[in-house]
């Protein structure tokens, strides 16, 4: 019997495959993970060839173990794989690691009872229409634009069931687990068993055993969040991603994929049709849609009898005002409910020296503590934590107050202010498992509480039949980030929450408190009119030269010595601007990142403005390591921060 071979990508930063033996007794196939030796230690390895040409190697080492007894991944996946790593200058054993599940067995097995299903939702002629349009346009991108309320949600099912009808699978996207978890729900009682849930809140062999039973054609639709876009299928005909312009969709760690462009590329490898669906679609979405590269379908009016809720600006520096007050006891006096939402996590996001006019800091980075409720204080950004004290770490005076207030403080406030009031907290602190999500949820749609309060998770994608009010605090507060899409992304949040009202037969109605609420971006806001926005903002990334007009590429250099790391930003920008045309590829920097120091690590950054991003790509493989200092780099990024 002649030896075999396999070509393996190691579950590690590298960019190739490494030739290993396989043994005389062992089943091994392309697409299975293995251990094999490497670096000095066991570890996954990805099979991407078995092959019986012997490399003219002085010696190769046998594949120490095999994972699973079947093929997890196939050809389409490893061109995917290619595809991702060229994309984002990133090394494929992190791609592998990244997309592929974790779990080694599958003994978590996906429920196979039999589930009653409810007749389809009847479309309205306009939603008819953009489903038609999206079935019969030769396009593979779509984005599918439709005012908050529209009815999105009933396009995407009619799109899956015929997808479903011609023996395709789909996948499903959006952008928070809970909303998976109520999408999952909904979509259960259309569709029966016929779909796996898959995140990260379940255990690793449960995402296996999803990931097997897609893979092998017994399930033929997954809902889940970003990673879910990986998953396989024998002829994937469709995916979904509802709430496109949400940053979650964008992995912040190598190889720093983009779900939407990943499933752009699984469109053109694998022939499927991608729907992008959003009330306020990013920026580069809608110009790719104006522009012909996507196709554009729009639901311009609400489904049903609902009707677009009655926005107003109040300007104040209260907490509550007296017009939010007012509407507030009005309308649970009704039997209805509200939701309050404050962008900001803990309690007080300020801890303040009255004597040497500093605010606390975190000693590990440069990001002011804020103060939890329980009397800590919190970085959240590495997550440092320290009993709160009345003496200031600089000048040890017992002189620190709180300034501000974060949901936790809102909490307690909210209810004092309405002691017969129930009260509900949605945020990172208090949403720690899938049951806090799903009791929080459940709640509200049977109304156990009358006030969900929380940060941006509660404007995305809720669909809450007795919410009639909204309560936005602080409106104002993204607009200061040092970020050029810090009013791409309020505006979205405060159009995005104030569609949570208003959706059934009850009118709804929105207050945003702000300390300014003048200009055009406030009355676009109060409007809910994306277009006016998207007019106003386009023409000031134009003239500023940001995307859609350029790529931007973001590397961030960090690491213990400040000089060191100074050093190497400033030796790869120097190697960078030898490289490249000047004209095409403009190199910003090296300047201090927005957030100096993380986790004792200092960090420099420096940005490209590219358009002509392919010999960018091989130059940014081309930069040396430097010592003592570690460097990422993000194609695409959601943010400079």
């Amino acid at each position: 019997m002649n030896k075999r071979f396999a070509e393996i990508v190691p579950q590690a930063p590298v960019d190739m495959a490494y030739t290993y033996e396989v043994p005389a007794d062992m089943a091994l196939k392309t697409g299975m993970r293995v251990i094999i030796p490497f670096g000095g230690r066991n570890v996954v390895g990805f099979v991407t060839a078995v092959h019986e040409t012997r490399p003219d190697l002085a010696a190769i080492r046998p594949v120490t173990s095999v994972i699973d007894s079947e093929a997890i991944f196939n050809d389409k996946f490893i061109s995917l794989a290619r595809s991702i790593g060229a994309w984002y200058v990133a090394k494929l054993g992190d791609v592998y690691q990244c997309a592929l599940p974790s779990g080694k067995s599958r003994k978590h097995r996906v429920a196979q009872s039999a589930r009653e299903t409810a007749a389809p939702p009847v479309l309205s002629p306009v939603q008819q229409r953009a489903c038609d349009e999206i079935l019969a346009s030769d396009a593979r991108i779509h984005l599918l634009h439709g005012i908050t309320g529209s009815g999105k949600t009933e396009v995407y099912i009619s799109l899956c069931r015929e997808v479903l009808s011609r023996g395709r699978s789909v996948i499903f996207l959006v952008p928070e687990i809970s909303l998976s978890t109520q999408l999952y729900t909904r979509f259960e009682r259309v569709f029966g068993n016929d779909l796996v849930l898959y995140h990260s809140e379940t255990s690793p062999n449960y995402r296996l055993d999803c990931w097997c039973r897609f893979f092998a054609g017994e399930k033929h639709i997954v809902v889940g969040t970003r990673s879910a876009v990986f998953l396989q299928a024998p002829d994937l005909g469709l995916i979904v991603i509802d709430e496109e312009h949400d940053h979650s969709y964008k992995d912040s760690s190598s190889p720093r994929y983009n779900a939407r462009r990943v499933a752009t590329f699984r469109s053109e490898i694998e022939g499927c049709k991608v729907v992008l669906g959003s009330a306020t679609p990013s920026l580069e979405s809608f110009y790719s849609a104006t522009k012909g590269p996507i196709h554009l379908a729009t639901l311009a009016e609400r489904y049903g009898s609902a009707r677009l809720p009655e926005v107003e600006i109040v300007e104040t520096d209260e907490t509550v005002s007296p017009r939010l007050r007012a509407l507030t006891l009005e309308q649970t006096r009704e039997g209805n409910q509200a939701i309050f939402l404050l962008n900001r996590r803990g309690f007080a996001p300020v801890v303040y020296c009255t004597s040497c006019k500093k605010r606390q800091m975190c000693p590990d980075c440069s990001i002011p503590l804020t103060l939890h409720r329980g009397g800590f204080l919190i970085c959240h950004t590495c997550e440092y934590k320290r009993p709160m004290s009345p003496r200031c770490d600089y000048c040890k005076e017992d002189s620190l107050i709180t300034l501000g207030s974060g949901t936790q403080s809102i909490e307690e406030q909210i209810e004092r202010e309405f002691p017969a009031l129930a009260v509900k907290r949605m945020d990172r602190d208090s949403m720690r498992s899938k049951k806090d999500y799903d009791t929080a949820i459940s709640g509200m749609e049977q109304g156990h509480f009358d006030i969900l309060i929380g940060t941006q998770m509660v404007a995305k994608g809720f669909d809450f039949a007795n919410v009639t009010l909204i309560g936005v605090l602080a409106a104002d507060m993204g607009l200061a980030l040092p970020d050029f899409r810090a009013l791409e992304r309020t505006f979205s949040l405060l159009v995005q929450v104030s569609g949570r009202c208003g959706r059934a037969d009850k009118p709804g109605r929105v207050v945003i408190q702000s300390m300014c609420g003048e200009g055009a971006f406030w009355e676009s806001v109060v409007r809910s009119d994306y277009i006016s926005f998207y007019n106003d903002e386009i023409a000031k990334r134009r003239e500023a030269g940001y995307p859609p007009f350029v790529r931007l590429v973001r590397i961030v250099f960090r690491g213990k010595d400040e000089s060191r790391v100074l050093e190497a930003a400033s030796g790869a920008a120097q190697l960078l601007r030898k490289w490249l045309d000047a004209q095409k590829n403009i190199v910003l920097g090296p300047a201090p990142a927005p957030y100096e120091r993380i986790a004792t690590n200092y960090r420099w950054q420096i940005v490209i403005k590219s358009g002509d991003i392919a010999p960018l790509r091989r130059a940014l493989r081309e930069l040396p390591p430097f010592a003592g200092v570690y460097f990422e780099i993000d194609v695409d990024p959601v943010d400079l921060l």
